[in-house]
């Protein structure tokens, strides 16, 4: 195998270092930092020697998005819905802004000027999600 120039390469004892530095309870940014490479060559060599295992995404099922959809309309705070279905706050925001959009345009929510480019009025979802923002920041 030919050396490329620019490629940094693992040490030769770097399996038994990175199971080593694993157990202990270093991070992969740790690891990367004294091997002198980056995070994701570190943690593809981890993946490889069977030290960290990859979780899966999980997916929205369609009775999670039922709920979702159910509480977003009856204005249910995000929080809830999240704690309801185990998911994060942001991934349920996420869920609602991206898959279940109010509006009937295919522009979709992008563009300054508001929903489907209409500066008139905003999009209901956009301005909720913006409202509940807000009122979450100022309860922290």
């Amino acid at each position: 195998m030919t050396d490329q120039p620019g490629r940094h390469r693992l040490p030769a004892d770097a399996a038994e270092r990175i199971t080593a530095a694993r157990e202990r309870g270093a991070s992969f940014e740790a690891i990367a930092r004294d091997f002198g490479v980056s995070f994701a060559t570190v943690r593809n060599k981890a993946i490889g020697l069977g030290v960290h295992t990859v979780v899966p995404r999980r997916r929205f099922t369609p009775e999670e998005d039922a709920i979702i959809r159910a509480d977003y309309l009856a204005h249910v705070d995000i929080a809830i819905t999240a704690a309801k279905l185990g998911r994060s706050w942001g991934a349920v925001r996420q869920r609602i802004f991206h898959y279940m959009k109010t509006c009937s345009s295919r522009a979709g929510h992008r563009g300054a000027g508001g929903c489907c480019g209409n500066t008139a009025r905003r999009c209901s979802i956009t301005a909720l999600l913006r409202t509940r923002r807000r009122a979450r920041s100022r309860n922290w």
